[in-house]
């Protein structure tokens, strides 16, 4: 008989074959699908990361984008002040 990780043995379809069926019991089982879980909380958690990570660089970018408006903003102010100030000239 072949060997096969657990892994593929708990992706696989039961089938009804006596040999397979003998190597499995309950255990290798669960631990088959314990590890399946475990490796879809790993890409879980890359991609929690990934998107803390990006949420991050975002929210810095609002905060510089956000002074750079008021700053932009009060220019535009203080020229406003500068023309009508020399209109009334």
């Amino acid at each position: 008989m072949e060997t096969k990780h657990i892994r593929e043995i708990s992706k696989m379809a039961f089938t009804s074959s006596k040999d397979e069926k003998e190597s499995w019991n309950a255990e290798t089982i669960k631990l088959g699908c314990l590890l399946r879980i475990a490796d879809s909380l790993e890409i879980v958690t890359k991609d929690y990361e990934y998107l803390k990570r990006q949420n991050k660089n975002l929210e810095e970018s609002n905060k510089y984008l956000r002074e750079e408006n008021n700053s932009l903003h009060n220019s535009i102010k203080s020229y406003k002040g500068h023309i009508t100030r020399l209109k009334k000239l």
